[in-house]
Formats: C-alpha cells, structure tokens, sequence
C-alpha cells in the first residue's frame, strides 16, 4: 500500500526524526556542559577587557581628580578677583564722590 505524503507532512516526519537523532546524541548533560562553556569564555572576555581597561579607568579618574581641583582652584581665584573688583569699585566710588565735591565747591 502506497501512501501519499504532502510535503508539510514529510517535513513534519524529518523534523521528528531529526529531533529524536538529536535527543540521542546530544544528552542535557552536554547542552549543560556547552552553556556553561559559553559563559566561561564570555565571563573570561569580561574580565580581559576589564583588565586591559584599568590604565584606562585609572587615568580618566586621575584626570577627573586634577580636573576638580583646578576648578576648585580657578573658582577661589575667581572670588578673590571679584572682592578685588569690589573694593576697587568702592574705592573708585569715594575717589570719584570726593572729586564732585571739590568740583562742586569750586563753582561756588
């Protein structure tokens, strides 16, 4: 007796073979063991990097250091400048008030 098969279903019979063939030569035990593997070697990458980074990573903190001290630096000089200039603008200020008066006592 000859049956016919559509194509889906010759599919759906190589498929199952092909499933069963692999449950059999592939155990959980080596699926476990591959996953395992697979995340050794990316923990392993991780790391490298991790390790060839670190001149890296110490150099951009020492820069951020030096960077926050500077303008630490800059920003007590900036104050400084600004209570010069404010004493220098009060100063200015007597110096210019004095000169109107005399001007205005010479007119008169």
């Amino acid at each position: 007796m000859i049956v016919t098969m559509s194509r889906q279903d010759l599919q759906g019979v190589v498929d199952y073979a092909k499933n069963r063939i692999i449950e059999r030569l592939v155990t959980k035990y080596d699926v476990q063991n591959a996953a395992n593997s697979a995340v050794n070697r990316v923990m392993d990458n991780i790391n490298d990097l991790r390790r060839d980074n670190q001149p890296v990573i110490r150099q951009t903190l020492a820069l951020t250091e030096q960077t926050a001290q500077r303008t630490q630096i800059l920003d007590a000089r900036l104050s400084s400048i600004e209570q010069e200039l404010k004493e220098m603008n009060s100063l200015l200020s007597r110096v210019v008030g004095q000169q109107n008066r005399a001007v205005t006592l010479q007119r008169y």
